[in-house]
């Protein structure tokens, strides 16, 4: 049932109010309580009566806020295709941190079906800013490609930008690459893999009410109830 604009806005701002109190985590055990993915980064004190109003007039980081909350189903109804639409519009204004959380959503097929080209594309536009979750990201998806020595190296050189910024996992899959007469350790890699997954990876067992499971044509047809 598409709730009316004042009560919709009421919504909003009561969980924008919340998420603006939690600090971001990091580090692959923390983000399976808190994912890095989905978690907003304000960057300034939220004013939670006019974040929708700062959405629709193009404001790029109240429409990752937006899109997060409704990722997460935080005091609205949980909608995938509205997430990644807001979500989207903040990757297309140049936001590192939306661009990150975009290439999240085609990576597990939420609000659009699974594209890792797509995954792949945003998460570099992030981590060229200088992004270290998708820096880690990009990472991740070239060594669940292949063990290629391109896909080694490039991963490796990710790698080695996130832990620059202290990212705890970078660090430790770093420790699985050869140097100092040490080999590749492909076995410790595959287990990190296997082993450190955040749960935007997976979607719920049990889809929100009314969300369809994402496919090509429910992602291209679905109307988001706020825009």
């Amino acid at each position: 049932m598409r709730l009316p604009h004042g009560k919709q806005t009421a919504l909003l701002a009561a969980a924008l109010l919340a998420i603006s109190l939690v600090t971001p985590l990091a580090g692959c055990r923390q983000q399976q309580s808190a994912p890095a993915d989905n978690t907003a980064v304000t960057g300034r004190p939220i004013d939670p009566a006019t974040e929708l109003a700062r959405a629709h007039n193009g404001d790029a980081r109240a429409q990752l806020n937006v899109g997060l909350l409704y990722l997460k189903g935080e005091g609205v109804p949980q909608d995938y295709n509205e997430a990644r639409f807001w979500i989207e519009k903040a990757a297309r204004r140049g936001l590192a941190d939306a661009q990150a959380s975009l290439g999240a959503l085609y990576r597990d097929g939420l609000g659009t079906s699974a594209d890792l080209t797509q995954a792949m594309q945003w998460f570099e536009k992030a981590a060229q800013q200088g992004n270290a979750k998708a820096q880690l990201d990009m990472a991740r998806l070239l060594l669940e490609e292949n063990f290629s020595r391109e896909n080694m190296d490039k991963a490796r050189q990710w790698l080695e930008m996130a832990s620059s910024q202290g990212t705890e996992e970078a660090n430790r899959l770093l420790s699985c690459f050869s140097g100092n007469d040490k080999p590749v350790d492909p076995d410790k890699i595959r287990d990190w893999l296997a082993t450190c997954r955040m749960p935007a990876q997976t979607a719920p067992a049990t889809p929100p009410a009314g969300t369809p499971p994402a496919t090509p044509d429910t992602a291209k047809t679905s109307a988001p109830a706020s825009r």
